[in-house]
């Protein structure tokens, strides 16, 4: 999995939303898109925060944990509240800006930290230390995740107009 591929293929997803859909509740409840996308960039941003932060060199498989987050992610979870949307309307344009200074710094971050180190500053419920290649790798397996979801809204909307 490669963090460009997994931002392309969310910009590809996201331009075929109308401006309309974007912000409307899906039939039957759940998040916007528009909520769906801001809960993508809190998390992304809690997962940066942890990546640029301490670790501590490792000798184990720094990418040991990986299919493990994939196991995890397919069982639904309940939202921190920290990574909930915190609006019921968003702007287009200033969530897009978010998103794309976010993932810049995401690629410096994945270019310039030792992603061998172990998070000091954060265990997963389920899986305990991790590293921050392994946190990189959750960035684009929850990404994907919620871009699936952001898919199911719009197939959701679209059902709805007709």
């Amino acid at each position: 999995m490669d963090f460009e591929i997994v931002t392309n293929e969310l910009k590809e997803t996201l331009a075929l939303i109308n401006d309309h859909d974007f912000n409307q509740i899906p039939l039957g409840g759940g998040w916007t898109i528009a909520q769906t996308l801001d809960h993508i960039q809190k998390a992304n941003i809690a997962m940066l925060q942890l990546i640029v932060g301490k670790g501590t060199p490792t000798d184990r498989d720094p990418a040991a944990k990986i299919v493990r987050y994939v196991e995890v992610f397919n069982t639904p979870q309940k939202t921190a509240t920290f990574l909930e949307p915190s609006q019921s309307i968003y702007d287009r344009q200033t969530l897009s800006d978010n998103g794309a200074q976010i993932n810049d710094w995401i690629r410096l971050a994945l270019a310039t930290m030792n992603l061998k180190e172990v998070c000091d500053d954060f265990e997963y419920p389920e899986l305990g230390a991790v590293t921050k290649l392994e946190l990189s790798y959750f960035i684009m397996i929850h990404t994907r995740r919620h871009m699936m979801q952001i898919q199911e809204t719009m197939q959701a909307l679209n059902a709805a107009k007709n």
